[in-house]
């Protein structure tokens, strides 16, 4: 299953379109493999208060780096 992201500025200008592509968690922190029509990347999934999910960058290039790492070598074949 695939899930599609609208982002959008704070007037509702579509800013991209992200396909959340697969979740891998780590460390118990959920994290969302995204692809637009030109990359694929890493972003941290938070959950909020109110209980509703926001994507957010990940900023720590070591944490990005780790993340990379564990989704290349999941799709490795053993």
């Amino acid at each position: 299953m695939r899930i599609s992201i609208i982002v959008v500025d704070e007037n509702d200008v579509q800013l991209d379109l992200l396909n959340v592509e697969q979740v891998i968690v780590i460390d118990d922190v959920q994290y969302a493999v995204v692809q637009n029509d030109t990359q694929q990347s890493f972003c941290k999934i938070v959950k909020e208060y109110d209980q509703t999910m926001r994507l957010v960058d990940i900023v720590d290039d070591a944490e990005f780096e780790m993340v990379k790492k564990t989704f290349l070598s999941a799709l490795a074949p053993h």
